[in-house]
């Protein structure tokens, strides 16, 4: 089974992403955090092997603040990178695995979320 956490201050993106993996093959656990703080103060925390990370996760206003919390706090595995809007090009340095980021109605395929899901990007997004 693998261990997923959505972070993310609204709470709909765990039941809209949850329901997705319903429809992919596989056995998946979800969590859901409201803030990187909460998750990181979880003691299972580095027991995930893939978190769905908002952009603006408060205090967080993007990824670059959010993701160096990610890795002091343990969490080793690959972080999904979720956006209400399209973001310009490049990514974020961090030593953590980046998938992304994507539009949340980009991912909202059952296709799209069994790559997302298995670690791997989603072809043509």
């Amino acid at each position: 089974m693998r261990r997923v956490a959505v972070i993310d201050d609204d709470p709909v993106e765990m039941t809209i992403l949850s329901g997705l993996a319903e429809h992919v093959p596989g056995s998946y656990e979800f969590d859901h955090y409201t803030s990187v703080n909460a998750f990181c103060e979880d003691s299972k925390a580095s027991g995930y092997d893939l978190v769905f990370l908002d952009r603006r996760v408060p205090p967080h206003s993007d990824y670059v603040e959010s993701l160096p919390v990610l890795e002091e706090c343990g969490f080793d595995g690959i972080v999904v990178m979720l956006t209400a809007r399209r973001l310009g090009p490049g990514k974020p340095k961090s030593r953590l695995r980046l998938l992304g980021p994507y539009e949340k109605l980009d991912i909202q395929d059952p296709e799209v979320m069994e790559y997302l899901l298995n670690g791997r990007p989603a072809p043509g997004l």
